[in-house]
């Protein structure tokens, strides 16, 4: 997974995030709505092979709360025993 940042200030951070699609993105969009102010990501076509992904916060820093919700989204899965 390659990511780009597009912009980046003190609350908000716009990445361009190669390789991953809906599934990855909308676990992420959901988690991150809990924390953040605003969430958002789109696909503008199909066949790109990339997503670009928003996040903007109230307090903190979104890479913080990016990197937490990621955490918590791995602990989550590691959770599931099959």
């Amino acid at each position: 997974m390659k990511i780009e940042v597009l912009k980046e200030d003190k609350d908000e951070l716009k990445l361009k995030i190669y390789g991953e699609d809906h599934t990855l993105m909308n676990m992420l969009r959901e988690k991150l709505a809990e924390k953040a102010d605003f969430v958002a990501y789109r696909k503008e076509h199909p066949l790109d092979d990339f997503v670009v992904f928003l996040v903007r916060v109230k307090k903190g820093s979104p890479r913080t709360v990016i990197k937490k919700a990621i955490k918590e989204l791995i602990r989550e899965w590691e959770a599931l025993k099959l």
